[in-house]
């Protein structure tokens, strides 16, 4: 297997990770929601889907903020050494 492959086969890991994770929630709050009771299936929802997503969203506004204070760092360094 190439390396091109290698790239794309785990580039994709992750994605189908959350397809999976999102099935698997869904099915869960659904299956507790149905057979415990209603309130224990809202309490599954939130701890298996809307408090990741809110997590997801603050990693990628963390992981944007930084790769932002990045390139200004590695603009001003380039900007005192003359480039």
């Amino acid at each position: 297997m190439n390396r091109v492959w290698k790239k794309f086969l785990g580039n994709l890991v992750e994605p189908l990770a959350y397809m999976a994770y999102g099935m698997f929630a869904i099915g869960l709050t659904m299956w507790s929601g149905t057979v415990v009771n209603e309130f224990t299936g809202i309490a599954v929802f939130f701890i298996m889907i809307v408090i990741p997503a809110f997590s997801l969203i603050i990693r990628d506004m963390w992981r944007d903020a930084k790769r932002e204070v990045e390139w200004e760092n590695r603009d001003m360094v380039d900007t005192l050494k003359g480039k």
